[in-house]
């Protein structure tokens, strides 16, 4: 009888293939070690699924791995844009918050809109 492909192995593959820089730090992971998720197979314990950089606003599902979440993080500025829209000051910030990363550096903030600047436009003071 031939063996059934352990699928969550082959998963993982091909998305190393389709999406280059899915998982650059996987690569010292055992293949046996890695659990594969997405949007609705979540990930177990302290972890979280760990999307390829930029997936975040992908039309397409994304695939990607479970990562443990860090206990403790050095105090280090090298801020990475999360893909809830917020700036973490290192990798390893966004990784102990379980947030996937958008791209490196600071996520850029989203102009105010008009009837914030007109309501914060100078004008006469009160009684004058």
């Amino acid at each position: 009888m031939p063996r059934t492909p352990p699928w969550p192995a082959a998963l993982f593959a091909l998305a190393v293939a389709l999406l280059p820089g899915a998982a650059p730090a996987v690569d010292a992971l055992p293949v046996s070690t890695i659990e594969v998720c997405d949007a609705a197979h979540g990930c177990a314990g302290e972890s979280f699924c760990e999307l390829p950089s930029g997936a975040c606003a992908s039309q397409a599902p994304a695939v990607g791995i479970c990562v443990e979440q860090p206990q403790a993080c050095a105090d280090l500025y090298d801020p990475v844009c999360g893909c809830d829209g917020l700036t973490y000051a290192n990798d390893c910030e966004r990784r102990a918050a379980g947030v996937s990363k958008e791209r490196d550096g600071a996520c850029e903030a989203e102009p105010p809109s008009p009837g914030v600047l007109e309501a914060a436009a100078p004008g006469p003071a009160p009684g004058a």
